[in-house]
């Protein structure tokens, strides 16, 4: 395998014989060439920024979709508003089912950041 970009320098540091023995076995594992491969991605991983682990990546991820939630429900509140304006004869007290579960939807998630 060719090296596209020549490699000159030399890095050096010093691991234990277990560090050592743990980082060949992630290289047979993962099918990485060489020592100085895996190292070189991990510390291009690092120089990246910091990376998600698994639980903050589902963290970040719920926040999105409770943020899409927050931005459907207001729309719907509007839209609601708007098609009350448009029909000032119907009873409001005459909900249909869809709005009696948005409502109640919307009092558990009000309660839920309560508590």
């Amino acid at each position: 395998m060719a090296v596209l970009k020549p490699r000159t320098k030399l890095v050096y540091f010093r691991v234990s014989e277990e560090e050592l023995q743990q980082f060949n076995r992630i290289c047979e594992s993962e099918g990485v060439r060489c020592l100085s491969d895996l190292i070189r991605s991990a510390m291009e991983r690092v120089v990246s920024g910091p990376a998600l682990n698994g639980n903050e990546a589902v963290v970040v991820h719920l926040r999105s979709v409770d943020d899409r939630i927050s931005q459907l429900a207001a729309e719907l509140r509007r839209l609601s508003d708007l098609i009350r304006a448009a029909t000032p004869d119907q009873d409001p007290s005459d909900l249909n089912s869809s709005e009696k579960r948005f409502a109640a939807s919307e009092k558990e998630r009000a309660d839920a950041k309560c508590a």
